[in-house]
């Protein structure tokens, strides 16, 4: 699925080379969903049998659709391999890239896209042994210094809380027996590998999301404009799942020019 060449994904706002910076490269964009939509997604989730992770996944596929009018795109997202039953009981971190290809129909539903992405999702599971590296080999796809060569956006779900990226003792962890000092260190990372990265995080029924920009390629005011897309597409989504995707509005109010002259 993947012989055939899929372009890199620009959005609207995408600069080739903005002023370039020393040191970090790196900066994010954190919000929260409302609670009535984060409950809303959650319950489509289950009604479907899907995962939240899906549901977050198929509704950032459609405003990408919607902001550069690809049919076809790829995300890239992390996925630990440990299928081995080798592997089960090592101590270590096993982890592969997996590309989703998500093909997107103006006239179908959310639901129906919901569906088809959790599949898609699955069926990359199924393959998660496969070396990414061995894929890149094997579609003959040439390195290109600085680009990834099937995606450069990638999505994720997380278990940490994303306003607090810290890792922190808590009471009752063990550590106080054992006579161990444990300081907060910080794990922010300042070089993005990706022009884009979602990471996606559920605390309780609240739903965080990161985006992570490279600024050599991207503005705060751009991210932080397509944070508040996100928020109101997944709002439109909550009330009613079953409508078209060419129905669905990232916007509030009606807006002209809302992205630069391409």
């Amino acid at each position: 699925q993947f012989k055939e060449k899929i372009d890199p994904i620009r959005l609207p706002f995408y600069q080739a080379e903005r002023e370039p910076r020393n040191g970090s490269n790196e900066e994010q964009v954190v919000f929260r969903l409302d609670k009535n939509v984060s409950e809303a997604l959650a319950a489509i989730a289950k009604e479907e049998s899907s995962t939240i992770f899906a549901t977050l996944t198929a509704g950032f596929s459609i405003l990408i659709h919607l902001y550069t009018l690809k049919d076809t795109i790829a995300i890239g997202t992390p996925i630990a391999c440990r299928e081995h039953f080798n592997l089960q009981d090592q101590i270590g971190l096993y982890l592969n890239t997996v590309v989703l290809k998500l093909n997107l129909k103006d006239q179908e539903s959310f639901i129906m896209f919901l569906r088809r992405t959790q599949q898609i999702i699955i069926d990359a599971q199924t393959h998660q042994i496969y070396p990414f590296n061995q894929l890149i080999d094997d579609l003959k796809i040439p390195r290109i210094p600085g680009q990834h060569p099937l995606f450069n956006i990638m999505i994720d779900m997380v278990s940490f809380n994303l306003f607090d990226r810290q890792f922190e003792s808590e009471k009752g962890d063990g550590f106080e027996n054992l006579n161990l000092g444990i300081n907060a260190v910080p794990l922010n990372h300042h070089k993005s590998k990706y022009d884009i990265v979602i990471n996606c995080a559920q605390k309780g029924t609240a739903i965080e999301i990161a985006i992570e920009y490279d600024i050599n390629h991207y503005g705060n005011e751009d991210i932080a404009q397509m944070g508040e897309h996100l928020r109101t597409l997944f709002q439109n989504i909550s009330v009613n799942p079953h409508q078209r995707i060419s129905s669905l509005t990232f916007f509030k109010k009606p807006q002209l020019n809302i992205f630069p002259v391409m």
